[in-house]
């Protein structure tokens, strides 16, 4: 484990997150574990943000469409990602408009207003503050699809 000292409070946070949350067994379901992993993995890298609800929609998740049908069916507003692993292969993360709006709300005011704001373009300061979230939930991602047998998901 390494040395809590030189941790930042965010990945301490996180750490604590994971070491308290419960661990409950999944039957592999080829077609549904993937999309669970994904909102597992969403609702982990929320836990170190009091108050955010990072509560995914009941949405069926599509590993493979083509650009032009994402960009499509992206609602307006909110931070679009695009997300090289290897190989050079490509996705895209959107975080929808209310849940950036209170993403940022959360680690600048260390509270959520309940009124949501109007639709406006990203700036370069709501990437970086999204940054950490995005990172923690790619991460727990790729540790939920592993151990359920899908890591070439995300190669």
């Amino acid at each position: 484990m390494p040395d809590t000292a030189t941790m930042s409070v965010l990945a301490r946070k996180a750490a604590a997150g994971r070491a308290r949350a419960p661990r409950h067994a999944v039957s592999v379901d080829h077609g549904q574990t993937p999309a669970r992993a994904l909102v597992r993995a969403i609702k982990r890298a929320g836990m170190p943000y009091p108050g955010l609800e990072a509560e995914p929609r009941d949405e069926t998740v599509a590993w493979d469409q083509s650009l032009a049908a994402v960009t499509d069916a992206l609602p307006e507003g909110g931070l679009l990602v695009i997300l090289e692993g290897a190989d050079r292969l490509r996705g895209i993360l959107h975080l929808h408009q209310g849940f950036l709006d209170a993403l940022i709300e959360v680690q600048t005011t260390g509270a959520v207003d309940s009124v949501e704001g109007q639709v406006r373009p990203a700036t370069q300061i709501d990437a970086a503050l999204s940054r950490d979230f995005i990172d923690m939930m790619l991460s727990s991602l790729e540790t939920e699809l592993e151990e359920q047998g899908f890591g070439d998901l995300l190669v």
